[in-house]
């Protein structure tokens, strides 16, 4: 009788953590289908990226120094920001970050499993607009 009780409480579980994943499942954990997902990551001090952003235009943009795109691409992308200074840039390193005058940035655990270079584009009200995952070329930018 107790390994009934014990066996109808472990399948019982199961169906229940069936049922919480799938409310969940509104948002997937692959970030290249739904960017959205990036902005519930937290920074080092514990803070929601989300809560960064309420009620900003930004630009979010993943990056770490030991990726050679991320490299190659930050000096286009700030040679654009010279020419569009109504747009604010975040960047989100996961590792040492160049200071910029002018850029915020916010440091991630190095253990996010998120692909690099990729970038956001968020409104006012925090709905991702744009994204791009991987480098992107700059000087061709349409999505304002």
């Amino acid at each position: 009788m107790k390994s009934f009780i014990g066996l109808s409480l472990i399948i019982l579980s199961f169906f229940f953590l069936v049922k919480v994943l799938k409310l969940d499942s509104s948002i997937p954990l692959n970030p290249v289908k739904n960017p959205q997902y990036l902005l519930d990551i937290q920074t080092l001090d514990n803070t929601l990226i989300r809560s960064l952003f309420i009620n900003k235009k930004r630009l979010i943009h993943f990056y770490a120094s030991w990726c050679r795109p991320c490299q190659k691409e930050l000096p286009s992308l700030l040679s654009y920001l010279k020419t569009h200074q109504d747009l604010k840039l975040a960047l989100l390193c996961l590792d040492n970050c160049p200071k910029i005058e002018g850029v915020d940035v916010f440091y991630l655990p190095n253990n996010l499993d998120i692909t690099i270079p990729q970038s956001l584009y968020l409104d006012e009200s925090n709905s991702v607009k744009w994204s791009h995952v991987g480098a992107y070329s700059w000087n061709n930018v349409n999505f304002l």
